[in-house]
């Protein structure tokens, strides 16, 4: 400090200042929407163009957040800078800001799995700690219910041996044919989709019913038409070959249908008769 006098005559001082560095709260940016299908795994990102960790200070502080969430896992591990703490449900990591930003921009660091049951929409919360100061976000994951079709085999084949081979229509169980074309719990209905070679046969109210022929008719006999054609546990249907059926015949095919959905593909019943 300098000071001057009218006399010209000038006194210079010095004083110490001391330079307290204030700490300026860190703030967390919320992670994007995570989209997870129940019981598997997904990433936990942020929307692209975000910073997920700042901190105005001018010195790197360690700071300290936290991702806690209800229900399902979280999933990471420490790397280069970050050191990963906490349990499934809540996880802690410490770092710089830099560290951090590295850390949770870098693909597949940090995953979430559903539970196996539980809710469609869950709370992400989003904590970060600075020296005492605290920031918090929250973030939304939505669970996906699994839809579980039927896997049928694209193609199979009944063989038949000589003692079932005769002038009578071969009669078929749904264990048969669950057997040989689901690979999938047998407890799936078969849907008749279609019939390349002779016709099929349904045993209903004490009689076999041909259901070979295309649905027409009021939308009550549609809808008869086409229950028909659903071969469920305990069902029978036998296959009329033709006049000269070769010794492997594509006979019909079928569809998968647990009560909920169908099988993607249809599977298609190839009957192998004994050689003669």
């Amino acid at each position: 400090m300098r000071a001057t006098g009218v006399d010209g005559f000038s006194l210079e001082r010095s004083f110490p200042i001391d330079l307290i560095d204030v700490n300026d709260p860190a703030t967390i940016a919320a992670p994007a929407i995570t989209r997870v299908v129940r019981g598997r795994t997904s990433p936990i990102v942020w929307p692209a163009g975000t910073v997920p960790v700042s901190d105005a200070d001018l010195l790197p502080a360690t700071l300290s957040v936290r991702l806690s969430v209800d229900e399902g896992t979280l999933a990471a591990e420490t790397a280069a800078g970050v050191t990963v703490d906490g349990t499934a449900r809540e996880r802690v990591f410490t770092g710089t800001a830099k560290a951090l930003n590295d850390y949770f921009q870098s693909l597949g660091s940090i995953t979430y799995r559903s539970a196996d049951a539980g809710s469609t929409e869950i709370g992400l919360d989003v904590f970060v700690l600075d020296e005492g100061l605290a920031a918090e976000a929250t973030a939304d994951i939505l669970v996906a219910e699994l839809i579980q079709r039927p896997q049928l085999r694209r193609a199979t084949t009944i063989r038949l041996d000589a003692s079932i081979v005769g002038p009578q229509p071969i009669v078929l169980t749904h264990a048969d044919l669950a057997a040989a074309a689901i690979t999938d719990p047998g407890s799936t209905a078969l849907v008749v989709t279609s019939i390349a070679s002779g016709r099929v046969e349904k045993w209903h109210d004490g009689r076999w019913v041909d259901i070979t022929k295309p649905a027409t008719g009021s939308p009550q006999e549609l809808l008869r038409q086409l229950a028909l054609r659903v071969i469920r546990p305990g069902d029978q249907v036998r296959w009329v070959p033709a006049t000269k059926p070769g010794r492997l015949t594509n006979a019909f095919a079928l569809l998968g249908w647990d009560g909920t959905s169908m099988s993607d593909d249809d599977s298609d019943v190839i009957v192998e008769l004994p050689s003669a």
